[in-house]
C-alpha cells in the first residue's frame, strides 16, 4: 500500500532533512560518497533530526515531493540532492527523436555549452520542417564523455542516454 505525506510537520521535517544534505558541499564534490557517511559527519543537533526524518521516510517509502516534482522513491529524492540533476530542453531533428524514441539511439554527441552531468534529464522538443511539433521526450543522461580525450574534439562531449519511464519523470 502506498502512503502520501499529508502532515504537514513531517513534510516540514523531511524538507530540513534534505535540506542539510544538500548544503553539504561534499556530497556535491564527491557523489560516490555513502549515505550512511554523509548523515554520519553531521553534528549532533542536526544528526537527531535527520534520524527522525530518516524514521518518516522509511515509513512511506513513496511521498508526494515538497518540490513540486512527481511522486519519488526516497532513492530518487537521495539521488536528486545529491547530484544537483538539471533538465536541459534540447532541439532535436525529427529523424534523431523517432530513434531516440524507439531505442535505436543511444548517445549524443554535442557542444558542451550546457555543463552536462550524469543524472541530467535531457528534455528532446521534436523540430521538423523548420518547426517545432509540441512533441516532447525526456531522457536521463547515463555516461559523460569530456572532450579532448579518445579522439573527441575540446569542448565537446559524447553523452550516453536511456528514455525515461513515465513513473520517473
Amino acid at each position: 500500500m502506498v502512503h502520501i505525506l499529508k502532515n504537514e510537520e513531517k513534510q516540514k521535517v523531511i524538507k530540513a532533512y534534505f535540506g542539510e544534505i544538500k548544503i553539504m558541499e561534499e556530497a556535491f564534490d564527491n557523489p560516490e560518497i555513502e549515505w550512511a557517511s554523509i548523515t554520519h559527519r553531521v553534528n549532533a543537533k542536526r544528526k537527531n533530526k535527520l534520524k527522525i526524518a530518516e524514521r518518516y521516510l522509511s515509513d512511506y517509502p513513496i511521498l508526494k515531493s515538497f518540490f513540486l516534482l512527481p511522486a519519488f522513491t526516497v532513492k530518487h529524492l537521495k539521488e536528486y540532492l545529491l547530484f544537483d540533476k538539471k533538465t536541459h530542453n534540447l532541439k532535436t531533428f525529427h529523424n534523431h527523436f523517432v530513434d531516440v524514441i524507439s531505442g535505436n539511439k543511444k548517445a549524443e554527441i554535442r557542444i558542451n555549452d550546457r555543463n552536462f552531468k550524469k543524472g541530467d534529464y535531457l528534455n528532446l522538443q521534436e523540430f521538423h520542417l523548420g518547426n517545432y511539433t509540441g512533441n516532447e521526450h525526456k531522457v536521463i543522461i547515463t555516461h559523460v564523455l569530456d572532450g579532448g580525450l579518445y579522439g573527441i574534439k575540446k569542448n565537446y562531449v559524447v553523452l550516453s542516454i536511456n528514455n525515461v519511464t513515465s513513473d520517473e519523470v
